[in-house]
């Protein structure tokens, strides 16, 4: 409580004879006490005595705004923007509150400090927050300027590999708890044996392996068709989620499934035939297997090993004939 003799000694040398007096230039959410006295008009005034003190609290300076701390799927730290003297002070305090249905969670309730959290909130959700403040004698202001942050996505689970070919098989993203417009990106994180094509590749729409990350909500992936996959290896694949303020979770778990063996004896090209087209195509496996596999990424060399006895070699040249003629 602060009182003001220097009020008192202006209103004596001015000689004020109102009955009102405003006193300027003070601190906000302070009190001060204030006490008066009278004197005649004779020519040496006779002064009263001082009349008992009387003590006002001026107003709380009101929030410039909300800004926000840490953030996860299901909490907001909130935090009021602005200066507020003798916060700590009698009856003084913030109240936040939150402008969106079911944000309100750990909030509404005066603290004496300038955050709070808000908690039970749903995951990649928008919500509005704003503050007001009281002095000690409890008198608000109103809200200041309100703002909006979104929570985290969940990390979404693993997703679902079905229904594979030689080169090709489905996945199914899982979304989890995450709703609608959560986005979500697909990744190859490791293939066995290698798979340079899809090894450390993102699916693009289509289910084609691309280098950069493609995000699309759970209902847009749908159940894709992964394509251009080598028969015989397994394939490993992770998800991560993005909110709609374009934060990303890390990978959730993985899952992994193997194309199948995709072994037709002598369909050398992969053109679902036994036919003279293969021959070229077997001459490059006989002599040379590693610029065969490039020439025909997704084909089973193995295809060529007629006898068999688990390498193409010129043992198989009498075999592969006999596919040809079809004896």
């Amino acid at each position: 409580m602060i009182s003001r003799p220097a009020a008192r000694a202006a209103r004596t040398a001015a000689g004020f004879s109102a009955t009102t007096y405003t006193d300027g230039g003070l601190t906000p959410n302070t009190s001060y006490s204030y006490r008066c006295r009278a004197r005649d008009s004779w020519s040496t005034p006779n002064n009263t005595g001082y009349s008992g003190e009387a003590a006002a609290i001026t107003f709380i300076e009101t929030p410039t705004g909300v800004t926000f701390g840490t953030v996860t799927s299901n909490s907001i730290v909130l935090n009021a923007s602005g200066t507020f003297t003798n916060l700590t002070l009698g009856g003084s305090g913030l109240w936040f509150d939150s402008t969106t249905p079911g944000g309100d969670g750990g909030l509404n309730a005066w603290v004496q400090v300038t955050t709070d959290t808000a908690t039970g909130l749903s995951p990649d959700t928008l919500y509005g927050f704003q503050v007001k403040a009281r002095n000690q004698n409890q008198i608000e202001t109103g809200f200041g300027p309100s703002a909006n942050k979104a929570t985290l996505a969940l990390v979404p689970g693993a997703p679902t590999l079905s229904n594979p070919s030689s080169n090709s098989m489905q996945i199914d993203v899982n979304a989890g708890g995450n709703p609608a417009i959560t986005t979500f990106a697909i990744l190859c994180t490791a293939t066995v044996p290698a798979d340079a094509n899809w090894n450390g590749k993102y699916a693009n729409a289509a289910g084609q392996p691309v280098a950069a990350e493609v995000w699309q909500t759970d209902a847009a992936w749908g159940l894709l068709t992964l394509t251009g996959m080598q028969p015989s290896t397994t394939y490993t694949f992770a998800v991560k989620a993005r909110n709609q303020e374009n934060v990303q979770t890390a990978f959730g778990t993985s899952a992994s499934l193997a194309t199948l063996s995709g072994q037709t004896l002598g369909d050398m090209n992969c053109d679902g035939v036994v036919d003279f087209e293969d021959i070229n195509a077997f001459v490059l496996a006989l002599s040379n297997p590693a610029a065969y596999q490039a020439a025909f990424p997704n084909c089973n060399i193995l295809n060529g090993d007629c006898n068999p006895n688990g390498v193409v070699d010129f043992e198989d040249i009498n075999c592969f004939v006999a596919l040809l003629s079809g004896d």
